[in-house]
């Protein structure tokens, strides 16, 4: 299964994980059953846990051997992979587009790390970006490393977009999924994967090393070992604002791809990508839900919509 970094977000850890899943348990079980999208999730059970653990992998066999784009898509139910914004609080899950492995820092056998290490500090850009900086994915639990990674949450056709209630939002002129032709659909909103240096105390969290050094260490934490480490990384999907002001700023994330995906009735998804926010863009959010009425051949070529099908397993 492919999840993300649970232990921490933008702001802080969380020592709380086990007991955050165990508090959001019924919301979860009662979602999943809600949704009527029952191609897209596999429901299972957490060994030891009543938490339900639901997650499909969706992959588009399209795909040139060749494209550099070339990616699949593993949607989440109630399973503990999005801790960052609180996994299925408020009726959402969360979802990821995963690239291939990373041709500096993975091996090119088996996408296992390979040594090389990610320097943070030399690889910004401007001092107004050193925070949003795309940064290769390590998965947590095999270890491999991707070239990049998009993940964000997903909501059912016809509810809020999962951030509509942050201030910059409405500055992006998205319509409402109900606008969106929301019947057996889901709406999400994907951000880059990054990396940046911390600075908190982590001496404290179980299997840190003392230092923290053991969390990540191919984004080059230089921590001593034991004692206090006051120079780490932090990891999570950036949705932060552009100015970096979370509370309030009406400051647009550099950089969001908003989507919608519709249940065929016959074992696939249609991808449809709605909106567009790029960092060459500034500001202006690009509206595509005008260009195509229905994903045909030239759709598909022209990059507006894509087939998605189920796969048992992830395909690397």
């Amino acid at each position: 299964m492919v999840v993300t970094v649970t232990y921490q977000t933008k702001d802080h850890v969380h020592p709380t994980h086990f007991e955050m899943q165990q508090e959001v348990k019924v919301l979860c079980q009662i979602f999943v059953i809600a949704i009527l999208f029952k191609t897209l999730l596999e429901r299972t059970k957490k060994s030891g846990n009543d938490a339900s653990d639901s997650f499909a992998v969706w992959y588009d066999d399209s795909q040139a051997d060749d494209d550099p784009n070339k990616s699949y898509w593993i949607v989440h139910g109630c399973d503990g992979s999005g801790v960052q914004i609180g996994d299925c609080g408020g009726g959402t899950g969360y979802i990821e587009q995963i690239g291939q492995y990373s041709p500096t820092y993975a091996d090119s056998d088996n996408g296992g790390w390979n040594g090389n290490v990610v320097n943070i500090e030399n690889d910004t850009g401007d001092t107004n970006m050193n925070e949003h900086v795309i940064t290769v994915f390590q998965h947590p639990g095999t270890n491999k490393v991707y070239d990049w990674m998009w993940a964000g949450m997903w909501t059912p056709g016809g509810s809020n977009w999962p951030e509509e209630e942050k201030p910059w939002w409405n500055m992006q002129g998205i319509q409402d999924t109900s606008q969106l032709k929301p019947d057996d659909s889901i709406f999400f909103s994907l951000y880059p994967w990054i990396c940046q240096l911390g600075d908190q105390d982590l001496s404290w969290y179980q299997n840190a090393g003392g230092a923290g050094k053991q969390l990540d260490p191919i984004y080059g934490t230089d921590c001593d070992t034991g004692g206090w480490c006051s120079d780490y990384s932090k990891c999570y999907y950036d949705n932060e604002p552009y100015s970096n002001n979370h509370s309030d700023s009406t400051s647009i994330p550099p950089r969001a791809r908003h989507y919608k995906f519709v249940n065929n009735g016959d074992g696939t998804l249609t991808g449809w990508m709605m909106y567009e926010k790029t960092y060459e863009g500034g500001d202006q959010t690009l509206d595509y839900t005008n260009n195509c009425d229905s994903c045909d051949d030239n759709c598909k070529n022209n990059g507006d919509c894509f087939i998605l099908q189920r796969l048992d397993t992830i395909p690397w």
